[in-house]
């Protein structure tokens, strides 16, 4: 029969005090992972916050870019119907100028006017 040895008093307690310790710090890092895994969470619904708002803006940019798009082509409409009431105007202009210088060929019989017909504009 094989001779039993027994544990000293002194390792079992340093065996204790090692488990001890290994527990507290078993302890100490489920909080730890605990504590990173509430922050990870909370970066987790922040960054979808984020990807919410910049879908979003995205619409709202989307949504600027037609109404300038509207904008621009009222515009060009507008700059194009001043071109031609500015052509109309000079056409209508000469023409009054033409009729000014054919009733100025006309003389009316008792007229004491003498001097030309006012200035068309």
């Amino acid at each position: 029969m094989p001779t039993r040895t027994f544990a000293q008093p002194w390792a079992i307690a340093r065996t204790r005090s090692s488990v001890q310790e290994g527990v507290s710090l078993v302890e100490q890092t489920s909080t730890a992972l605990q504590s990173i895994l509430t922050r990870m969470q909370a970066i987790d619904t922040n960054v979808g916050a984020i990807s919410q708002s910049s879908l979003e803006q995205a619409g709202g940019i989307s949504q600027i870019n037609s109404a300038i798009g509207a904008l621009d082509r009222g515009t060009q409409r507008n700059a194009s119907v001043v071109e031609e009431a500015n052509a109309a105007s000079q056409a209508l202009a000469d023409e009054a100028e033409g009729l000014k210088a054919l009733l100025g060929k006309f003389k009316v019989q008792g007229s004491r006017r003498s001097e030309p017909l006012a200035q068309v504009a």
